[in-house]
């Protein structure tokens, strides 16, 4: 049975930490957001969080780093915050200039959702209502997301119902440190990917889409963020899922720390993110200070910009087709060889 704290008031609802318990893990997730904001993790008598997060649920209402948030309406980067959708141009705000990024400063990730628990699955779900023009998208949209921990496997289900065509693309964004340690470079990757999407130097996609072999973006064989990239470029780069791929088998995994990461999902891509950029941010779990390349962000989502790239797919979602993600995380015991 989720156990419920409450912890304020935003929107005229309740600002709601729920925790799911599992066979490992332990899991805290929160209706601002629908944030996870904590996971500690077990392997024999070694409890460590396995993501970044502060112990102070409140700190999120000002979190600009979007810590394990559900981030959107369209997560990620949207060029010069705009967009045409049936002949009609819609501007967006710029809250990473010169583009529009994660949804607007009044993203997702920074809504109040209404959060019931569901003891019978080990479940929270959570709902909320985006009015038509919201941070300029348009249409009213019905948010649901339910959030399962079965044994040590979390799942985000993600549901979107618009009431007239609109851009949707969400995406879960917790950074993973899997030994508790100052850096995550000593990680060891692997994705099921074989090309990538380049980005020019205001992190934006060329539009281009190359291969991975003999790149730093070549992840088909386990390897550190440290040997891929010795010369600490950093990455920030949407890897393309392969599409022949078995989406009941992992896209990607993630070893350090005795423990393995995998993740299923069955989006297009899987946006990787070193937190090269994260600056300093203090009451972190256990007292932790986080900066530099402090944990690893593996975003899974459709592709960047993609609402001006439709040769590259479409994120419309409709009254008769909603937008649907399902994406798993599951952290195990690992010994390291």
């Amino acid at each position: 049975m989720p156990k419920l704290f409450k912890f304020g008031q935003k929107d005229g609802l309740p600002l709601v930490q729920a925790v799911l318990e599992g066979v490992n893990s332990q899991v805290s997730i929160l209706s601002l957001g629908a944030i996870t904001q904590g996971w500690r993790h077990a392997v024999d008598t070694n409890i460590l969080p396995v993501v970044l997060g502060y112990e102070n649920p409140s700190a999120y209402l000002t979190d600009p780093f979007y810590f394990g948030a559900i981030v959107g309406r369209v997560a990620n980067r949207t060029a010069f915050g705009s967009f045409s959708l049936g002949g009609q141009e819609y501007t967006l705000p710029i809250n990473d200039p010169p583009h529009h990024l994660h949804g607007g400063p009044e993203g997702t990730q920074r809504w109040n959702f209404a959060l019931e628990p569901d003891s019978a699955t080990n479940s929270v779900i959570l709902t909320h209502t985006s009015p038509d023009g919201h941070m300029g998208y348009p249409g009213v949209v019905e948010f649901t997301i339910r959030i399962t921990l079965a044994g040590d496997r979390l799942t985000y289900d993600m549901m979107a119902s618009p009431d007239r065509p609109t851009p949707i693309n969400l995406a879960q964004h917790s950074y993973y440190n899997l030994s508790g340690g100052a850096q995550c470079r000593d990680h060891k990757l692997w994705v099921a990917s074989e090309t990538h999407m380049p980005t020019d130097a205001a992190a934006l996609p060329t539009g281009e889409i190359l291969a991975n072999a003999n790149t730093r973006f070549d992840f088909s064989k386990p390897k550190s963020l440290q040997q891929a990239d010795p010369k600490v470029t950093g990455f920030d780069t949407n890897l393309i899922l392969n599409s022949n791929r078995d989406i009941s088998q992992p896209s990607a995994t993630i070893s350090a720390g005795g423990r393995q990461f995998a993740l299923y999902t069955d989006q297009s891509g899987l946006q990787v993110y070193d937190s090269m950029h994260l600056s300093r941010a203090t009451g972190g779990h256990c007292g932790q200070i986080y900066g530099q390349f402090s944990g690893l962000a593996i975003e899974a989502q459709a592709f960047p910009n993609i609402a001006n790239m439709p040769e590259l797919g479409s994120i419309i979602a409709t009254p008769e087709h909603p937008y649907r993600q399902i994406t798993s995380v599951e952290i195990t015991p690992k010994k390291e060889g």
